[in-house]
């Protein structure tokens, strides 16, 4: 589902923007300043600092799914998804609104099957549906952005020095240049560190100075107490190569025991921006547990 809503979403968002038609953007003079480009391919500026060799820097989107593992629908029933929009990205909402529309009317997967786009609501750093955002009719900006504030408030309410994740999609982490199969703490610290600073350096013109060498000399000192992961292999089509491709990555709970309480923020904004490679796709979605429900 994750592949077939990425795919009709970009194709959507381009038909959507793109006033020059072009089957090779790379090749267009608005490459570097195309909206459709900056979300969906999102090529590096050109006075980058960081990630020099690398051809593509993350998304500001993410999908997350509600049905997992859900790939037939029949008539009548209800498809629901999310799309996280990150910074910049956040002000182009109207675009991505419209894309979601055009690609209900477009269809999805290989039967082309169409839906009538009903409902949009922003959630609140609980996961709680809170502000209309989309009614069937009329699209309103919402006033509430989660920020890292959000993420600390929510971090509050955590006891305890054990935590665990439960991976609702494969989780494709590499660590020494290999996937991993075993989530060791620190790994899962590195791989979000990285993630949420090139993020703050690339779409919310942050400077914002995260201390790495400290969380990770820190993160050594937290162990596994309980591992019921498993790999999970998928495959999608290709339409840009023309192949079958596999993506495989690990779900299931792990759960961990040690000083986890100053690493506790960093998990809740890992929760909102995936972790992982292909998180466009909705991969690297995850469930942080442990958290004392007090509210």
């Amino acid at each position: 589902m994750g592949s077939a809503l990425r795919g009709a979403f970009g194709m959507a968002l381009k038909k959507t923007i793109c006033p020059v038609k072009q089957r090779d953007c790379r090749s267009c003079q608005l490459y570097q300043t195309c909206l459709y480009t900056y979300i969906f391919e999102t090529p590096p500026p050109q006075d980058r600092n960081v990630l020099r060799k690398h051809s593509h820097i993350p998304h500001p989107f993410v999908l997350f799914l509600m049905n997992h593992n859900q790939t037939d629908f029949v008539p009548g029933e209800t498809l629901t998804f999310g799309l996280t929009l990150i910074g910049n990205a956040v002000n182009h909402l109207p675009f991505c609104v419209y894309a979601l529309i055009t690609m209900g009317k477009k269809g999805l997967g290989h039967t082309r099957g169409k839906y009538q786009l009903i409902d949009i609501r922003s959630l609140d750093e609980h996961s709680i549906s809170k502000e209309s955002v989309y009614d069937g009719e009329h699209m309103y900006q919402p006033q509430t952005i989660l920020t890292a504030h959000h993420a600390q408030t929510l971090s509050d309410q955590f006891c305890g020095n054990q935590t665990g994740l439960e991976l609702l999609t494969p989780v494709r982490l590499r660590f020494d240049n290999r996937l991993c199969n075993c989530l060791e703490f620190h790994i899962v610290i590195r791989n979000l560190l990285r993630r949420l600073s090139n993020l703050i350096q690339f779409h919310c013109q942050g400077q914002e100075h995260i201390p790495f060498n400290e969380f990770i000399e820190a993160s050594t000192k937290i162990h596994i107490s309980q591992d019921q992961t498993f790999w999970y292999d998928w495959r999608r089509f290709s339409s840009r190569k023309k192949k079958w491709m596999k993506l495989g990555g690990l779900k299931g709970k792990i759960f961990w025991q040690g000083p986890v309480q100053k690493f506790i923020p960093i998990l809740v904004m890992g929760q909102w921006v995936h972790i992982g490679k292909n998180t466009g796709f909705g991969l690297g979605q995850y469930q942080l547990t442990e958290i004392c429900n007090t509210i």
